[in-house]
């Protein structure tokens, strides 16, 4: 059997063609052969292949890691930034499990919350400190998993998504750290030395506010501005 591309009344046609020989009497007297038009599967082939190779692209795209599940945790696709996470393609993934890759005690905390979005039946999220096996780098994961189902109510497996939160959370982390000592170096300074912060929603708070301030007023870091007015000093 095989297929070829031929013209047909000046149109090109995908055929399928079978042939077998026709023996008589242990001697092969001709070939019998079958033929047929496949252009319409050929045509759906190659728009299925073409949507496959779209929806990779932006699965690839993505600055997010990616993955899927089936309800027994085995792999059954991932994208670019999943595949550095393992350090391995996709290939090496699809039909293994997380115990295939990580150590025993990370695959089971990877398990317990795929069941957990699976018993929730609605997405779950938890935060998790990762190390990539494509070069050693950390990252803190926001990781959202959700169960997926087909239009029977079947479930077919868990989706998972990762986001990068480590620059967010290092900023707040350094924000935290500077106002603690600028709490510090204004904690014995004569006279009212305070930081305010009118936020986007309209309200307004005091993230440091030195000692003789928080005296004179009780305004104390991140109270209200006007709860911080009205108190008594």
């Amino acid at each position: 059997m095989w297929e070829e591309l031929v013209e047909v009344d000046h149109e090109r046609r995908w055929i399928e063609t079978y042939k077998s020989p026709v023996v008589v009497q242990g001697s092969v007297i001709g070939t019998v052969g079958y033929a047929r038009d496949i252009s319409d599967r050929k045509q759906a082939e190659v728009a299925l292949e073409r949507e496959h190779s779209l929806l990779k692209a932006l699965v690839n795209a993505l600055p997010d890691l990616f993955w899927f599940k089936d309800p027994d945790g085995v792999y059954l696709g991932c994208n670019a930034r999943f595949e550095a996470f393992f350090g391995q393609p996709e290939a090496a993934i699809v039909g293994k499990t997380d115990y295939d890759f990580v150590p025993r005690e990370l695959a089971d905390f990877f398990r317990e919350h795929d069941q957990m979005a699976i018993s929730a039946g609605s997405p779950t999220v938890n935060e998790e400190w990762l190390t990539f096996a494509s070069d050693g780098h950390q990252e803190l994961l926001e990781t959202i998993k959700t169960p997926v189902r087909d239009s029977q109510g079947h479930l077919l497996g868990v989706l998972g998504v990762g986001r990068n939160m480590t620059q967010r959370v290092n900023a707040e982390n350094a924000r935290n750290e500077l106002l603690e000592r600028m709490q510090k170096l204004t904690a014995h300074v004569p006279g009212f030395i305070y930081q305010f912060h009118l936020h986007t929603d309209g309200s307004s708070s005091f993230p440091m506010a030195a000692v003789a301030c928080q005296t004179f007023t009780a305004c104390t870091p991140k109270m209200p501005l006007m709860t911080a007015l009205s108190s008594p000093g």
